[in-house]
């Protein structure tokens, strides 16, 4: 029995299979005409359907890439929102840690410590508070590193101890503002 029944259910799929339109010799020109144009409109459809499916794919690629475009962006805003809020803390923890050192005061010791020698073609100034330093006042030789040797407190950041004569000044070495002066530290 599925010896006989296998020869009809291949018989059948046969049949149900579409067969390409061939033009029979038989046909008359106008048939012929006919089955190209209607094989034409099907290559036709086809091409824009596929033309379709490469527009979505693009679309969606563009979308996917402005997404994350979008998402990096706003990752730096963050990131950069972050760091400003973060400098705006040091800036005024920086502010209030620097009006301890500010003032002028008579050192309450003098020292005796190498000769001072002015910049060539100045003269001595009396510094206050609040003035700015020319930067060949505070270049690296006017520094006073042992600066705790002659009680002065320790410089904060960007800022160092400068002899000026017989007084310490303390610079931004950035700008050259004179934050605190100890008058009379050396004789």
């Amino acid at each position: 029995m599925k010896r006989l029944f296998l020869p009809f259910i291949a018989a059948a799929f046969v049949l149900s299979t579409p067969v390409a339109t061939i033009a029979a010799p038989h046909q008359s020109n106008h048939e012929r005409s006919d089955a190209r144009k209607s094989a034409r409109q099907t290559q036709k459809a086809k091409s824009a359907t596929r033309k379709a499916t490469r527009a979505r794919e693009r679309a969606h690629i563009a979308t996917v890439h402005a997404r994350k475009t979008t998402k990096r962006a706003n990752r730096a805003t963050a990131r950069s929102q972050r760091a400003a809020v973060h400098a705006r803390q040091t800036s005024n923890r920086a502010r209030r840690d620097l009006q301890r050192y500010r003032g002028a005061v008579r050192a309450q010791h003098r020292y005796h410590w190498n000769t001072w020698h002015r910049p060539s073609g100045w003269a001595y100034r009396r510094w206050s508070v609040g003035g700015y330093m020319p930067r060949n006042w505070y270049a690296r030789d006017y520094w006073i590193t042992n600066y705790l040797a002659f009680s002065l407190l320790a410089p904060p950041p960007d800022y160092e101890w400068i002899r000026q004569g017989p007084d310490a000044v303390l610079v931004d070495i950035n700008t050259g503002a004179v934050l605190r002066v100890e008058y009379d530290v050396f004789y």
